[in-house]
């Protein structure tokens, strides 16, 4: 009885703990949009990342291009191939080609058995067929542990049955099941493991398309920490797809619809929007997020990047949203004359010797500090690599300042 009733309870097991391929959820696929802009043809993502194998960064692009007949793929194709890989997933990722049925694909997905889900479902297959991804420095190869060059179209074959065909192959007792092709370089990567597990029910959930491409990407970045923050136009524009041309007061607003959904789920834990965005400088925001754990698992303390909350403070634990202890006058005062000293010193250093001195600070970081910074560049966040350095950086010059002064009084 319990061996029947678990394998009747495994399907909807499977559909609800699905698999979403990493390189695949690392950049846009598609727009946004139900319909691509008039005159589109090519899309375009790019940012920098630090790789660790080189021991600088490097820019990854991914340029996406369509056939002239079916055109770029929108944000209900990207679900489309979410759901192809739960169909190869299925089948445990042991052969490239996967027979499936449509009724089954729109099931998973979520969408009405009806003729324009069928209608719908068969544009969005052709158009990958024509799709071409370039990626530069961009794919992870999981084998070779390195960013690599890859161009493929995502899917290499596609065979469709209509319902007379599926017919004639039932009658004649073989398989009446359409089936389609995986590029193998998508394929290699899945059987290399660069996959990670997916929640399709709560992806389902999720009203936008905005929401879904911001769950995919953190769940994927959740796999190393619970809090991760990022820069913003950089996430919203090259991680996400939104427009280069919004401003960040339209970055912020487009993305507080998808956070609150994200939030309602269960998946994110709530913070007050001032604590969520802060201001770096002048036209520079971060954003940070930090899954929801129960309370039991939530008890456990970690480093976050939301612990530097400023440059001249020492890097430790800070709960998100935590505001710091406001300083008094005097100790404020006695701060920026310290800066200033730091400052002036600083400028009268030759470049030989500023870059001897910044390799001498990184040496003798603490190794929190370390590991924070090579976190930050081993994520691709110039932006917090940047303020962990300068950080770094500060606090060697005010022991030389002091050691400076000290030698001199005696």
């Amino acid at each position: 009885m319990n061996q029947n009733r678990d394998a009747k309870d495994m399907p909807a097991r499977r559909r609800r703990l699905g698999r979403d391929e990493m390189n695949l959820a690392e950049f846009p696929l598609a727009t946004l949009t139900a319909r691509v802009p008039k005159g589109v043809r090519t899309l375009n993502f790019t940012d920098r990342i630090w790789d660790p194998g080189k021991q600088r960064e490097v820019q990854r692009r991914l340029t996406i291009t369509g056939s002239d007949a079916y055109g770029l793929p929108t944000a209900l194709d990207d679900e489309v191939i979410l759901g192809l890989i739960q169909l190869t997933r299925d089948d445990d990722f042991t052969s490239p080609e996967v027979m499936f049925s449509r009724y089954r694909l729109i099931r998973l997905l979520g969408w009405r058995d009806e003729g324009k889900s069928y209608t719908r479902l068969e544009t969005s297959l052709k158009r990958w067929v024509g799709v071409t991804l370039y990626y530069e420095k961009a794919w992870w190869d999981n084998r070779e542990k390195a960013w690599v060059d890859e161009s493929f179209h995502i899917l290499e074959r596609l065979t469709l049955f209509d319902r007379q065909r599926r017919l004639r192959r039932q009658g004649m007792n073989e398989p009446a099941l359409s089936s389609f092709v995986w590029n193998s370089a998508v394929f290699r990567s899945f059987q290399a493991g660069y996959i990670k597990k997916i929640d399709m029910d709560l992806f389902r959930r999720l009203r936008t398309p905005i929401a879904k491409r911001l769950y995919r990407i953190l769940d994927k970045r959740f796999y190393h920490r619970d809090t991760w923050q990022f820069d913003l136009r950089e996430l919203a524009c090259e991680h996400i797809g939104m427009s280069r041309g919004y401003d960040t007061a339209q970055l912020k607003r487009k993305l507080r619809g998808a956070v609150e959904d994200l939030e309602g789920v269960g998946f994110l834990e709530p913070a007050e929007w001032p604590d969520r965005f802060r201001r770096i400088e002048r036209g520079k925001w971060t954003v940070t997020f930090t899954r929801r754990r129960s309370k039991s698992r939530g008890q456990a303390s970690r480093r976050t990047a939301s612990g530097v909350s400023g440059a001249h403070l020492p890097l430790k634990a800070q709960t998100p949203g935590q505001r710091s202890p406001r300083p008094r006058r005097r100790d404020r005062r006695a701060a920026g004359d310290f800066r200033r000293q730091t400052e002036d010193f600083w400028t009268t250093l030759s470049p030989d010797r500023r870059k001897a001195i910044h390799a001498e600070a990184i040496e003798r970081a603490t190794a929190e500090q370390r590991e924070s910074l090579e976190q930050a560049r081993q994520s691709g966040q110039k932006l917090l690599a940047e303020v962990f350095e300068k950080v770094i950086l500060e606090e060697h010059l005010a022991r030389l300042l002091k050691h400076n002064g000290a030698a001199k009084s005696s």
